[in-house]
């Protein structure tokens, strides 16, 4: 084709270290995290295996370098941590917007009840975590937040979609907005949404 894959790639390349991880399935931009002015990247790999199997791992890379600054790994088999990602605001006033991260094979108290952990991005120190109130519904199987962080829903596998409140004493409750009605089809098709406000916004 006459074109070198460097130049089609770029000269940025972030790489996995294990094959099956499903590294670079979600991706997040927190912006410039360790102060060099060039933006760095959050990948996560939901089956990585070095805290178990389908632990999962979310690492921060250099944006300048493709180096990791950082890296967590899960602690239970099947937890997929790093499945999705959503920015958030500065939580723990740093000068960095934060992020949420789903974990949606966490299992403690009920089985696949999933959960979203709010992690810093500047050195990955836990902020606060929300778990799944149903079993085996995976919740932080998929994440997203409003371009400024303000507001961020979380969605599970058996139709529902949460609100992820503000860490308030070291805890990021999910409160449960909606539960999506059937209808004559079994197949859930709308949730309505309450926003931190009084208004109402509508998922299709």
């Amino acid at each position: 084709t006459g074109i070198d894959e460097q130049d089609f790639l770029g000269s940025r390349r972030f790489v996995g270290d294990q094959n099956g991880a499903r590294f670079g399935e979600a991706l997040a931009d927190p912006g410039d995290v360790n102060g060099d002015g060039v933006p760095d990247l959050v990948v996560g790999a939901r089956d990585h295996d070095a805290g178990g199997s389908n632990a999962g791992r979310v690492t921060m890379f250099s944006g300048a370098t493709q180096a990791p600054l950082w890296t967590v790994d899960g602690s239970s088999a099947g937890q997929n941590v790093g499945a999705a990602f959503g920015v958030l605001v500065d939580l723990d006033a740093d000068g960095v917007r934060d992020f949420a991260i789903g974990e949606p094979g966490w299992s403690v108290g009920l089985a696949g009840r999933g959960r979203v952990v709010v992690r810093s991005a500047r050195t990955g120190a836990l902020l606060g975590t929300a778990d799944g109130p149903i079993a085996f519904s995976d919740a932080g199987r998929a994440i997203v937040s409003s371009p400024d962080g303000g507001i961020t829903y979380v969605s599970d596998v058996v139709g529902r979609v949460y609100l992820l409140g503000a860490p308030v004493g070291g805890l990021a409750p999910l409160a449960l907005v909606f539960d999506r009605p059937a209808g004559s089809d079994g197949i859930p098709a709308m949730a309505f949404i309450t926003g931190p406000s009084s208004t109402t916004r509508f998922l299709l």
